[in-house]
């Protein structure tokens, strides 16, 4: 099925075995312009030159305005709801503030979600799928997702799942980790864009800010859809909220309040990550922790492989939350680049509260293990890195670009 341009708010749900067909595939005229457009290019510069990032990042098609790719989008602002195997989604803008993409069941398979937009959506309402362990056949290609309005989470998690291409999408501006991966098999993450994840306090480091609030005053950004609370709650400028503004009734990609420490506090960043801002620490700024991916749980053959890294403050973290029970097998990170690491946490501030996370900049590669753990099979290899010492801030910031402990085999 092929829908035309134009906006359309309602709520969808896509079941084949209701409809008795084989399959379901709801497209634009979009469907074939991928929003990953230099991904051959990228793979041939190197990240450190700045002419090269230019390029990579100056074709970026943001969903600001209606157009922004050649053709008009279909927007549907609702919820389209997977609920079946073989289900497509292609060319389509996504983008709702309740979450424009959600599943109804756990033995989802061959699920693609190709060349659309899913973005605009609240940290707790991110696409995320939890199966049962024997989902196959999913590819997420093309994409653009992330612009995370408001509240804590990232942009993609994935959770029992066993075979799963992530390729050639951009992930951009997020709540937490870009990608969560947890208790998964044969996952192959390759040629994405992680593209700024701090996102608090007014971080602003490629000067894109503006183009969000022109799209808000134009009506078709990221305030006034569905929710209404916008990004208010998101992205701001950090400005204090400790004179009584009335947060509900700011509502811009940058207006009072924040997605930190001096932000909004029941629904802020906060400072362990889950809200609690507010005018005691007014005076720090904190761009807000996050890192390209994470993987957790017991996982066996994730690759991770030719992907680039900008303006976050982590990289590709493995952690087996400190519990010989979960074990990583057959990981391979390779040819990967990371440039432009930002510190989180600019004014030390994470020393100053009760909370786990006390490390502001973690290198481009960090995978701990128990020491009795029976990881095995670990490579890196290929991959560029570029650190600079001067966001090694606090004591207790990372300052290896890989770090590998515990008792993984490696090679």
């Amino acid at each position: 099925m092929t829908i035309g341009a134009g906006r359309f708010s309602e709520n969808i749900t896509l079941d084949a075995d209701t409809l008795g067909v084989a399959g379901i595939t709801l497209a634009s005229a979009n469907t074939s312009t991928s929003l990953r457009a230099h991904a051959m290019i990228c793979q041939r510069l190197d990240i450190n030159d700045s002419s090269d990032v230019a390029t990579v990042t100056g074709g970026l098609a943001f969903d600001t305005a209606d157009g922004s790719r050649a053709v008009n989008e279909t927007w549907i602002d609702g919820t389209v709801t997977v609920a079946s195997d073989n289900v497509t989604l292609s060319g389509l803008r996504l983008h709702s503030y309740n979450g424009g993409l959600k599943f109804s069941g756990d033995d989802i398979d061959d699920f693609t979600l190709n060349n659309s937009y899913v973005t605009g959506f609240h940290g707790d309402q991110s696409v995320r799928y939890t199966g049962d362990g024997t989902n196959t056949g999913w590819t997420i290609s093309g994409n653009m997702i992330g612009g995370v309005a408001g509240g804590t989470g990232g942009s993609l998690y994935l959770t029992d799942i066993d075979g799963a291409t992530i390729a050639d999408n951009v992930f951009f501006r997020p709540g937490a980790a870009h990608v969560y991966l947890t208790e998964v098999d044969n996952v192959t993450v390759s040629n994405n864009l992680f593209y700024h994840g701090v996102h608090a306090d007014g971080a602003n480091f490629d000067s894109k800010l503006s183009a969000f609030q022109a799209a808000d005053d134009a009506g078709y950004g990221y305030v006034g859809f569905s929710g209404g609370d916008g990004y208010g709650y998101g992205f701001g400028y950090g400005f204090s909220s400790s004179s009584g503004e009335d947060i509900s009734e700011m509502g811009s990609y940058g207006g009072y309040g924040g997605y930190g420490p001096t932000g909004y506090a029941p629904s802020g960043y906060g400072l362990d990550a889950y809200g609690g801002g507010g005018a005691s620490q007014a005076d720090y700024v904190y761009y807000g922790r996050n890192y390209i991916a994470e993987v957790k749980g017991t996982s066996d053959s994730v690759t991770f492989d030719g992907n680039w890294g900008l303006y976050n403050s982590g990289g590709i973290q493995f952690w087996d939350e400190a519990s010989t029970s979960n074990v990583f097998t057959n990981i391979t990170i390779s040819n990967n680049q990371m440039n432009d690491f930002i510190n989180a946490d600019q004014d030390n501030m994470l020393s100053t509260v009760s909370s786990r996370h006390k490390s502001g900049l973690v290198g481009g590669v960090v995978f701990q293990v128990d020491e009795d753990s029976t990881s095995d099979g670990l490579t890196i290899s290929g991959n560029k890195i570029y650190g600079d010492i001067g966001q090694v801030l606090n004591t207790n910031d990372l300052d290896a670009l890989i770090e590998v402990g515990g008792n993984p085999l490696t090679t």
